[in-house]
């Protein structure tokens, strides 16, 4: 699946300011875990005035090796698990293998290049 998250641009600087930005990931999920703050909860809004329902997804990243024309990612191995908020998650995905390396394959990005394409 794809999945955004925000990162620091200025991760790798520690003495300058951090900028925000979003990043694009891809991995498999491996559980979806889903449960109910009630309002009472230290970690819960303060405006929080019912049980609140929070969706989780471990998910295993893939380890981009290159990308293809069409900018998706080719990878062997998958990273440790992260756990992220299921509304970060922004689509499912398919995947093709070929001489042991996947590829992620993403209908919208290969039909918004041809259609970009056909248009020139």
């Amino acid at each position: 699946l794809q999945y955004i998250l925000e990162v620091d641009q200025n991760c790798r600087h520690r003495s300058q300011s951090a900028i925000p930005g979003e990043r694009v990931y891809y991995g498999q999920v491996v559980h979806l875990i889903a449960f109910q703050l009630p309002p009472t909860c230290p970690f819960a809004p303060t405006d929080l005035d019912r049980p609140m329902t929070l969706a989780l997804a471990a998910i295993a990243p893939i380890k981009p090796t290159s990308f293809d024309e069409f900018g998706m990612p080719s990878y062997k191995d998958l990273g440790p698990i992260e756990v992220v908020d299921v509304p970060t998650i922004q689509c499912v995905v398919g995947r093709v293998k070929d001489r042991g390396v996947w590829t992620i394959i993403e209908r919208d990005a290969i039909i918004q290049t041809f259609n970009a394409t056909a248009a020139t």
